[in-house]
């Protein structure tokens, strides 16, 4: 019996870290099996080990609560909505929120360990960054307007050159990229969070050699270098403040370790610098931003939440309000001319355009005060929840990313949420165990 125990929960693990590699394609069969292997394995590992018998509420549970109330809200909204043809959308792309919501409250088997996620989110972020840079720019190049990519008559080795020497270089990156894995959001989503690992393996390397800890961190080093970067001329306004953010966060965390003073000072240095230079990057000039879409679409949400502030409309409702209010907008209709395939998904009415393109305004539109209260509690409640003040730091620049994606965009379209969740159930696992550790030391110290 131990030995299937111990098979299940490994096939349970590479499962896992399957989903998460998976999660920058499109949807299809092999996401669909890898998902079903990773619950039917949990499911058979509840029933063998007999999880329910080591249930405890802990603080941590209540993230988990929160993650089962947020997916409960549909359907206690949904007896007092007019339309329900989206809702049964919503309900399977929120799905994560159930599952793993009871996932959390029962927990995962003793391999998952933050060290293979955090391995797993760096290699594979740095892989895909050089698949697009050494294969596939060596069989495409973007066209002279922008608009296509034109495949090469025979593979280049120096196709990446096209880039660097292209007039605007992120979007031919950003082309390919589109092309070979997914949108920018849910792929800087993915690299963010592989710096996010870099400083985890910083500040708590796992390995116990010296060789290893030292090629550790020189691939640290070299990944985190590639990352970074790579953000840098992102086409994604999020992941380009989220790369800063994070990794301003990680270093001043690091500095304050040695010196506060100096991490003070370095952090008023940051602040101004960001403020000096950020707005005078091409992507925050004004021109851009009052062209954004998405500043069109919030505007006409913040109308709608205005007319159902307390209660909202219901997930389903809220859908038909907003495709409703952006179909007969005039404003609409002008300035969202050079953006063909949002006009032509709002005038088929396709889910993809059913909201507000902010999980904020979103949840706002659909449970009114409410739901906004419980997002922003499953958005920041990690910080608050985690104690260990180096996985304190972690926290902090996952819920900085999660809230950058979450104001500009949907669950699902910008936060994976499979990788979301299983990052943060690894997290707080990996913060009770150390608490737990550190309380028997101190009561063997006594």
């Amino acid at each position: 019996m131990e030995k299937i125990i111990k098979t299940l929960n490994i096939v349970n693990l590479v499962s896992a870290l399957l989903a998460i590699v998976l999660c920058v394609f499109p949807y299809g069969k092999p996401q669909n099996i890898t998902l079903y292997v990773f619950f039917i394995s949990f499911g058979l590992e509840f029933l063998l080990e007999k999880k329910w018998r080591d249930f405890k509420w802990t603080r941590y549970s209540w993230m988990y609560a929160a993650f089962l109330t947020f997916f409960a809200m549909i359907l206690l909204w949904m007896p007092f909505e007019e339309h329900t043809d989206y809702t049964v959308k919503i309900i399977e792309y929120r799905l994560p929120f159930l599952a793993f919501g009871v996932i959390g409250l029962f927990g995962l088997n003793k391999f998952h360990k933050m060290k293979y996620y955090a391995f797993t989110f760096i290699t594979w972020s740095v892989a895909m960054i050089l698949y697009i840079l050494f294969y596939k720019m060596g069989l495409y190049h973007l066209s002279y307007d922008g608009t296509a990519l034109i495949p090469f008559d025979e593979y280049k080795f120096d196709g990446f050159m096209y880039m660097i020497n292209d007039i605007k270089p992120s979007q031919y990156f950003a082309a390919i990229r589109t092309f070979s894995f997914t949108s920018h959001f849910i792929f800087d989503f993915v690299l963010n969070l592989g710096l996010i690992s870099c400083f985890y393996l910083i500040l708590r390397n796992p390995l116990k050699r010296k060789w290893q800890r030292v090629a550790a961190y020189v691939f640290i080093g070299i990944s985190f270098v590639i990352l970074f970067t790579t953000l840098l001329f992102s086409d994604g306004r999020s992941g380009f403040i989220s790369g800063m953010t994070t990794t301003a966060i990680g270093l001043l965390f690091l500095m304050w370790r040695k010196s506060r003073v100096t991490t003070i000072v370095t952090a008023c240095v940051i602040g101004v610098l960001g403020i000096l230079i950020i707005p005078k990057h091409q992507k925050f000039k004004d021109k851009n931003i009052n062209n954004d879409p998405r500043a069109i679409i919030w505007k006409h949400s913040i109308k709608l939440i205005k007319e159902k502030p307390l209660l909202g409309y219901g997930a389903g409702d809220a859908s038909y309000a907003i495709m409703d209010e952006l179909s007969a907008s005039q404003e609409v209709q002008e300035k969202l001319q050079f953006e063909e395939l949002v006009r032509e998904h709002l005038k088929e009415r396709r889910i993809l355009c059913a909201h507000s393109h902010s999980q904020v305004f979103q949840t706002t539109l659909e449970y009114g005060l409410w739901g906004p209260i419980v997002l922003l509690i499953i958005i920041f409640l990690p910080f608050f929840i985690v104690k260990q003040s180096e996985l304190k730091c972690i926290a902090t620049m996952f819920v900085v990313i999660t809230f950058i994606q979450l104001a500009t965009d949907i669950y699902v379209s910008a936060v994976p949420l499979m990788p979301y969740s299983l990052f943060i159930i690894v997290l707080l696992r990996e913060d009770w165990l150390q608490t737990f550790a550190n309380t028997n030391l101190q009561s063997a110290n006594k």
